[in-house]
């Protein structure tokens, strides 16, 4: 099995998902900007608000399969 990993081998024994960390090849100082986006928020609150814009729209998208199932 070429390519394969862990991932391969549990789904032999359990219902489980992968997780495909990348590792950057570069350096840009860009990295480490701290600053504020244009709304004033940080990075992270900028990635925490977009998670949850993620999960209202999966709540909504599973609550119209709900609606649609027979």
């Amino acid at each position: 099995m070429s390519g394969a990993n862990s991932v391969e081998y549990t789904l032999r024994h359990n219902d489980v998902f992968g997780i495909a960390i990348e590792l950057p090849y570069w350096r840009d100082d860009r990295c480490d900007d701290t600053s504020t986006d244009g709304s004033g928020g940080s990075l992270r609150q900028v990635v925490i608000d977009g998670l949850d814009l993620q999960d209202e729209m999966c709540a909504r998208l599973r609550a119209l399969c709900d609606q649609a199932a027979p």
